[in-house]
């Protein structure tokens, strides 16, 4: 019985042990469960760390263009109401519709002033690309501008979806659509190509404010214009379509009103060093008045573009060739004169004599040293021409015609149109009929009358004196 006793106290006892060493593996399982644990939540930590903000990067930049990129803030997360916050400066071209945003980015770009941006990088001389990190979950603008290169406004918004549709950060790319800086010049009336001397005529420059590297020295920005066949009365410039005043935002290097070159120079104090103007529009308004009665020409360029847009535009003549109506070999008649006056105006055009049987029309600008105003212009060598007239109908009036020869009063009006050379330069021929030829018409019968019409004449003389005769007899 004893050694029973022995043998089941032997038994609890080894029973007890492998209990105790069961809870001792199934403690270190827990230890070390909780140690990886504690590890995976380090990891979880570091890596939520590592991905509390997103990226984006852009590419598609000029290298070696002094590129600036400008990163604003558009839109950001409310973590709290679980929705989409438009920023303040955005909100007339941004809109949250049940949690949907809608953005005009063009729009945005043209904000004025623009926020402060919450980045703004100078991208290292050789780079193509750059990364742009430590952005908040939200939606932002990038303007990149470069010396010589003007990207297109770029959007993009750094985040996406995990596996349980929650919002996380991301690194977005983003390709920069550009261009070399664009210099245009037009008309701002596109009939004005053909125009009369003394004719007061707009243009528009256009083009886009650089940008300049943070640690640039030279920051000059400067549009000429330079005009040919005119002068230059008003240039008014505004840049991201407010007008900015001269002495304030530039200066002009001549004092209006010029035939000569008039340059543009935005001043060091508004270009600034923070690159405020970077990417907006500039247009510089010209008025000029046309000097010349053939063409003009106006020419703009700038220190940033390779480009020299020119505006051509011409202005229009008369030439009247004087013969008589002879029908197989007509003869040039000299010294006739004529006046010209534009359809529906009372008073002839005043023309000024620059050459034998050359006239142009004068204007204020016309340099009347030694020189007439005349409205009667005359066909010296049987022919005149006028120059300087812009389009319209023009009635013409010979007011002299050459010795020996009748006026013609049947002159056909001209019509100067901007279609062509041919339409703008028209010549007219006008013919005279000479005094005393009686018109062919009737023939043989005008001078039968003739005749008799002698006769009777001679018959009534004939007996006139007879009756004298008689009376006196008598």
């Amino acid at each position: 019985m004893a050694d029973e006793g022995r043998k089941r106290k032997m038994q609890r006892k080894k029973g007890a042990n492998l209990m105790k060493n069961l809870f001792k593996k199934i403690s270190a399982i827990l230890m070390a469960a909780i140690m990886v644990l504690a590890m995976a939540s380090t990891a979880f930590a570091a890596d939520a760390a590592t991905t509390t903000t997103g990226s984006i990067t852009v590419t598609g930049l000029t290298a070696n263009d002094n590129t600036t990129l400008k990163v604003y803030k558009v839109v950001g997360f409310d973590e709290a109401n679980s929705d989409w916050t438009i920023e303040s400066w955005a909100q007339n071209h941004a809109t949250n519709t049940n949690h949907v945003v809608n953005i005009d980015w063009e729009a945005l770009k043209s904000v004025n002033p623009l926020p402060i941006p919450v980045q703004e990088i100078s991208v290292p001389a050789n780079s193509t690309s750059y990364s742009i990190d430590g952005l908040e979950i939200g939606a932002y603008m990038i303007i990149a501008t470069g010396d010589h290169t003007t990207y297109n406004v770029m959007g993009e918004a750094p985040y996406g979806y995990d596996a349980n549709n929650l919002i996380v950060p991301a690194a977005k790319t983003i390709n920069a659509k550009s261009s070399a800086y664009q210099l245009t010049k037009t008309l701002v009336n596109g009939d004005q190509i053909f125009v009369a001397k003394g004719e007061e005529v707009k243009f528009n420059i256009d083009t886009t404010f650089p940008s300049y590297a943070l640690n640039a020295t030279n920051r000059a920005f400067w549009i000429k214009d330079t005009p040919t066949g005119m002068k230059i009365t008003g240039i008014k410039v505004l840049v991201n379509g407010s007008e900015v005043k001269v002495n304030d935002a530039y200066t002009l290097d001549k004092k209006l009103a010029t035939t000569e070159a008039v340059t543009v120079n935005f001043k060091d104090t508004y270009i600034g060093s923070a690159n405020l103007h970077a990417g907006q529009s500039v247009r510089v308004e010209v008025t000029g008045v046309i000097t010349d009665d053939i063409e003009y020409k106006n020419e703009a360029e700038t220190n940033n573009s390779h480009d020299k847009p020119n505006v051509p535009g011409y202005s229009g003549s008369i030439r009247i060739n004087k013969t008589d109506d002879s029908k197989e070999n007509p003869k040039v008649l000299k010294g006739a004169t004529f006046q010209i006056k534009k359809q529906g105006e009372n008073a002839p055009i005043q023309f000024v004599k620059t050459n034998t049987g050359v006239y142009t029309m004068v204007t204020s600008d016309t340099d009347m040293t030694d020189k007439t105003a005349v409205a009667d212009v005359e066909a010296t060598e049987g022919t005149v021409l006028v120059k300087g007239l812009g389009a319209g109908t023009y009635v013409i009036t010979e007011t002299k015609a050459p010795k020996g020869y009748s006026i013609n009063t049947n002159i056909d009006n001209v019509t100067l149109t901007k279609d062509s050379a041919e339409t703008r330069n028209v010549t007219l021929p006008v013919t005279d009929t000479k005094l005393g030829a009686l018109p062919s018409t009737g023939g043989m019968g005008t001078y039968f009358f003739t005749i008799i019409g002698v006769v009777v004449m001679a018959g009534a003389a004939g007996a006139f004196f007879i009756s004298r005769r008689k009376g006196s007899e008598e």
